[in-house]
């Protein structure tokens, strides 16, 4: 009870004044109930958090200003997102100063609210990837999302181009949130970048699995193009050539290796290292750069195009019918020929031999006379068709079966470091550009040198050789066989002789050797004859070269000799030696006139030559008597068996008048 005092007290009303109070005041007890404090719970909204905590307001019945706080829980019915969610109120209670005036109507309640999704930030980061062909590409993420939550992010990512390369941009795009919380959360963004590498792909390999077409994806695990790939590998199992066309799109790698059969039909393969253990083929109207690369392997590269090679490295088998330009320093396994290879400087050595069945093959560049002429270092270099022509040095022997042995460069020399073997079928072709050695051609032979087929002479800058001229054409260790002929070109050469032409043999010098020819006897005759009616009791010389010359006697001959007598009552006979052999020539006369004369002879000729008469006088090693008048002379063809060559004979003009000639005596 509660003591409550009562204090001035008075009276009113009509009868106040018939009363008076004892006391003013008093004191007496009572009772103050507490206020029931009936609460209202209004929900408040909230953002997705993973749980169904909820939070609310109220508003109640307090007397104003007292010190009154309610402290309650309050939960959503479950932690989805939604609206108008149920919260449930519970455990109210009251503190404060005028708490104990209170008593709650209710210790609960329930109200509603809503939980809002979250907004879920997404960060994405490029995974790097091998070049596949594709943009495709793939990211990670990270986000804000409720731990524990189920939730998947479905998005596709594409890389700016498909080529290989680092920092490259990724683009993110139509991401969408899957999962049973799915509904909880909406994305700030569907799409976003970030950046990744694709890197080289190691190798692609071709299956063949839809033919031999390079460009063709079908036929690649990945196919190969730009710079995306280092090696590609042609097995030996893809059954089929493989065809690099116009189609195909450039590449360029870091090694090429075929196994199989590779064929390059068009340009835009690149490669810094091949291995070819197949065959190559780099086709017609293509060229292929292999300068400072390194071709390994055993197979065979087959050229129908253009290839360059300058300091680089061939270990297999080139075959050649396009055009092949060589510079520098190179290794080539072997090479065979039918096409046109040049080289132009610098050396290349040869595993294996240098064969030519068509063709050229050139020491230097065209018209170009580089300051070290190249070389070619092999063992062997066998000619059996087309031309080995220019200036510069074979390390190894040469055989020239067939075709066309030209040194020079117009002029210039062809050095052999082995043997020269000169088949029936070969032609030897030399150019005469002055007396000096230098301007005439040359080979240089350090072993043995053995003639056959055919030697074709020409001039060239306007140079017109004189009878006492010769050319020291070959030089070598030795020397055997003989050319078959020798054939001129132009009227420079008219009256070029074959005795003009010299070896130098192990420091001998000597005549190119010549088979000794058996003359047409009508047409020597006719010859005779018009020689005698020009110089009736003139003396008469010979300097025949393949052919002799001779009266209406029979000649012999085995080497290279002359005889000559003047004309009268005499016969002569002589014998000399010169080149690799000697013989002897003797003729009748059958004329009866006489006159007056000495005789003479002529200077290293095949066959003698005689006037008339019967008298016989013996002569070794004669002076050359030359003719008082201007003669040039063309002696019909050879017989087939024996040369194929002309004789040329020249007789030069006495500037003296003839009858002050002084012919010297045999």
């Amino acid at each position: 009870n509660k003591t409550v005092t009562v204090s001035g007290v008075s009276l009113s009303g009509s009868d106040a004044g018939n009363y008076t109070l004892t006391s003013t005041g008093g004191t007496t007890t009572a009772t103050i109930d507490p206020r029931a404090l009936t609460v209202s719970y209004t929900g408040v909204n909230k953002t997705y958090d993973g749980s169904v905590t909820a939070t609310v307001s109220s508003t109640d019945n307090r007397v104003q200003g007292d010190s009154l706080s309610i402290t309650r829980s309050a939960v959503f019915v479950d932690k989805s997102a939604d609206t108008g969610k149920t919260v449930t109120v519970s455990g109210a209670s009251l503190t404060g100063d005028d708490a104990g005036n209170y008593t709650l109507a209710s210790t609960g309640g329930t109200t509603t609210a809503t939980i809002d999704p979250r907004a879920l930030t997404v960060s994405y980061t490029g995974v790097n990837k091998t070049y596949d062909g594709s943009v495709t590409a793939t990211v990670s993420s990270t986000d804000n999302r409720v731990q524990g939550d189920s939730l998947s992010i479905t998005r596709s990512a594409v890389f700016v181009d498909k080529n290989a390369g680092t920092g490259k941009t990724v683009t993110v795009s139509g991401a969408i949130l899957t999962g049973d919380d799915a509904g909880n959360y909406t994305l700030t963004a569907t799409g976003g970048t970030t950046t990744a590498t694709i890197e080289v792909r190691p190798q692609s390999v071709f299956r063949g699995i839809a033919g031999g077409a390079w460009s063709n994806p079908a036929n690649w695990d990945v196919m190969p193009e730009g710079a995306n790939v280092a090696s590609v590998l042609i097995p030996s199992t893809s059954g089929v050539p493989v065809v690099f066309d116009g189609e195909a799109l450039a590449v360029r790698l870091q090694s090429l290796t075929n196994a199989g059969d590779l064929v390059l039909a068009a340009r835009g393969l690149e490669a810094a290292r091949i291995s070819n253990e197949g065959r190559l083929t780099v086709g017609a109207g293509v060229s292929l750069d292999l300068s400072g690369r390194t071709v390994s392997g055993s197979g065979t590269l087959n050229n129908l195009g253009a290839l360059q090679l300058a300091g680089s490295t061939l270990e297999g088998q080139l075959v050649n019918a396009g055009t092949v330009a060589l510079s520098g320093i190179n290794r080539v396994g072997s090479v065979t020929n039918s096409g046109r290879v040049t080289l132009a400087d610098g050396i290349t050595t040869l595993a294996g031999r240098y064969a030519q069945t068509a063709g050229a093959t050139r020491l230097g560049a065209d018209g170009v006379t580089p300051a070290t002429p190249p070389t070619l270092a092999a063992e062997a270099v066998v000619i059996d068709g087309g031309s080995l022509q220019g200036t510069g040095r074979i390390t190894g022997s040469v055989s020239v079966n067939g075709g066309m042995l030209a040194p020079g460069n117009s002029p210039g020399a062809i050095g052999i470091g082995g043997d020269l073997t000169l088949g029936s079928g070969a032609n030897v072709a030399l150019e005469l550009g002055g007396t000096r050695a230098g301007s005439y051609d040359s080979l240089a032979v350090e072993g043995a040198a053995r003639l056959g087929g055919t030697l074709s002479m020409s001039s060239v800058d306007g140079f017109i050789p004189a009878a006492s001229d010769s050319f020291t054409v070959l030089s070598s260790g030795s020397l055997s066989g003989t050319f078959a002929g020798m054939t001129t070109s132009g009227t420079a050469l008219a009256g070029f002789l074959t005795t003009q032409l010299k070896a130098d043999v192990g420091g001998v010098l000597q005549s190119l050797p010549f088979p000794t020819m058996a003359p047409d006897p009508s047409a020597a005759s006719a010859i005779q004859t018009a020689l005698l009616t020009t110089q009736a009791g003139t003396q008469t010389s010979s300097a025949s070269s393949t052919s002799g010359l001779s009266g209406s006697g029979a000649v012999s001959g085995g080497g290279s000799s002359a005889g000559s007598s003047g004309s009268g009552t005499g016969s002569t006979s002589g014998s000399s030696s010169t080149g690799n052999g000697t013989s002897n020539g003797s003729a009748a006369g059958s004329s009866s006139s006489s006159s007056s004369g000495s005789s003479s002879s002529g200077s290293s000729s095949n066959a003698g030559s005689t006037g008339s008469g019967t008298a016989s006088t013996g002569a070794t090693d004669l002076p050359v008597v030359r003719r008082s008048t201007v003669r040039s002379l063309e002696l019909p063809d050879a017989p087939a068996d024996k040369s194929s060559s002309r004789e040329v004979r020249h007789v030069k003009e006495d500037k003296k008048d003839k009858t002050d000639q002084k012919e010297p005596a045999c």
